[in-house]
C-alpha cells in the first residue's frame, strides 16, 4: 500500500468511526457501499432470536427512515445462510449473484446482518472487507450507548434523538395534546 492508499483509507475510516448513532453509522456505509462500481443492492438487518429456532426468529430489515415499509426480498437468503455463519465476512453465490455479507454477533444483541449485492473488484472487495472491521466495532459500541440492557430495545435517549424527525410522531403529538379535536374527527 502506497501512501495515497494508506492516506484514504485512513480518510475513509475517520468518516465511518465519526458517526455518533447507529442509524447514522448504517445509512453511510448504506450510500458508501450503494456507490461502489458493481454493487446493485445493500440492506441490512437485525436479527433476534436464535437462526437455529425459526418459529422465535424475527428478522427486521434496516428502514430507510422511520415510515419505510419496504419489501424484503432477502429473507430466504438470510434463512439459509443465518444457520451456518459464525460472523464475520463471508462471500456466497446464490442464484446467480454474489453476496458479501457482515455478520456482527460479537457483543450485540439484536445481532446485524449487511447484505451487499453485486460484482466488485479486487480493490472494492479489499476495502468492503475492511470495513467489516471498522463497523462491527463500532456498532459493538453505539450499542452498549443505545441500547436498554434488559430489553435490547433503543432506550430513552435514543427515542428522543431519532423520534422527532418522524411525522407520524409529530402528528401523534399535535393529536395527543388535543384530546377534544381528536375526538371529534
Amino acid at each position: 500500500m502506497n501512501n495515497l492508499n494508506a492516506k484514504q483509507a485512513f480518510e475513509l475510516s475517520a468518516t465511518f468511526l465519526a458517526h455518533k448513532t447507529y442509524q447514522s453509522l448504517t445509512h453511510a456505509m448504506i450510500h458508501f457501499f450503494s456507490s461502489l462500481d458493481g454493487v446493485t443492492g445493500v440492506a441490512p438487518y437485525e436479527v433476534f432470536g436464535d437462526p437455529l429456532v425459526p418459529v422465535d426468529l424475527l428478522i427486521r430489515r434496516f428502514p430507510l427512515s422511520l415510515d419505510d415499509h419496504h419489501r424484503d426480498n432477502n429473507t430466504d437468503l438470510l434463512m439459509r445462510f443465518l444457520p451456518k455463519s459464525k460472523g464475520g465476512v463471508e462471500h456466497i453465490q446464490e442464484d446467480g449473484k454474489h453476496w458479501i455479507v457482515f455478520d456482527v454477533t460479537n457483543n450485540v444483541k439484536p445481532r446485524r446482518v449487511m447484505l451487499i449485492c453485486g460484482d466488485l473488484s479486487n480493490r472494492d472487495t479489499t476495502i468492503v472487507e475492511g470495513l467489516y472491521h471498522i463497523y462491527a466495532n463500532q456498532v459493538a459500541l453505539l450499542d452498549s450507548k443505545e441500547r436498554d440492557t434488559l430489553t435490547r430495545l433503543p432506550n430513552r435517549q435514543t427515542l428522543d434523538t431519532t423520534l422527532p424527525g418522524s411525522r407520524y410522531f409529530c402528528e401523534s403529538l399535535f393529536w395527543a395534546s388535543k384530546p377534544k379535536q381528536a375526538a371529534n374527527t
